[in-house]
């Protein structure tokens, strides 16, 4: 995942003490995101697209741990 986002391994463990931490980390922001989409009233479809990013990457996790 580090190689194919262009940074190096090294770096990503600088922020991340692995793939885990940095979902936590997704899904934090993610979940920040749609408290404020609620607050200026944002559009359901858009808060249900970022629900839907959550759950889709806690099911594909797999997938950021393969090397391309």
């Amino acid at each position: 995942m580090a190689n194919k986002s262009g940074y190096n391994r090294s770096t990503f463990y600088q922020y991340f003490t692995d793939i885990y931490e940095l979902l936590d980390a997704l899904e934090n922001d993610l979940l920040n995101d749609i408290k404020e989409d609620f607050l200026r009233k944002k559009s359901y479809r858009c808060i249900r697209f970022k629900m839907r990013s959550i759950v889709w990457t806690k099911k594909n996790i797999f997938w950021f741990s393969m090397p391309f």
